[in-house]
């Protein structure tokens, strides 16, 4: 693959975007599991994202399902600023993402015909098994951060 000037553009915008918001989600934070969240969660979105524009996700890069999947990373940035990046509002935040994620992964085995059953169903466990476990981590904060 031959990059030219705007691929590594976006590169820098997407690993910029990524370190900005670990920076805005962890300014506050009091625990090593909030830490810990974040970067599972930024770091998801990133290579969500990046696998979206590279290749897609599922298939080849012109299905819907393609474009349906970035509503995942749509619900997660306005949870995560309507929650403030706190660790009670990003638990849900990233419990709906799960859900999100689930839901378009049922609409791919609906919709897509049965040879991009194996994409659907590892692009689905992967990343909602991201937004999952990096939720799990923000629960742990919460009960951190209620013991003095």
């Amino acid at each position: 693959m031959n990059w030219d000037a705007l691929d590594y553009l976006v590169a820098l915008a997407l690993l910029g975007g990524s370190a900005g918001a670990y920076w805005i989600a962890t300014r506050s934070a009091r625990s090593l599991w909030h830490h810990t969240a974040v970067i599972i969660a930024a770091g998801g979105a990133l290579l969500m994202l990046w696998m979206q524009l590279a290749v897609g996700l599922v298939g080849d890069g012109d299905h819907p399902i393609n474009h349906a999947m970035g509503l995942v990373l749509v619900v997660s940035a306005i949870g995560a600023l309507l929650s403030r990046f706190r660790a009670s509002g990003m638990r849900t935040t990233l419990l709906v993402a799960a859900g999100t994620q689930m839901v378009l992964g049922a609409l791919g085995f609906i919709l897509l015909p049965a040879m991009y059953f194996s994409d659907i169903f590892l692009v689905t466990a992967f990343f909602s098994g991201l937004w999952t476990a990096s939720a799990f981590l923000f629960h742990l904060a919460c009960l951190k951060e209620l013991r003095p």
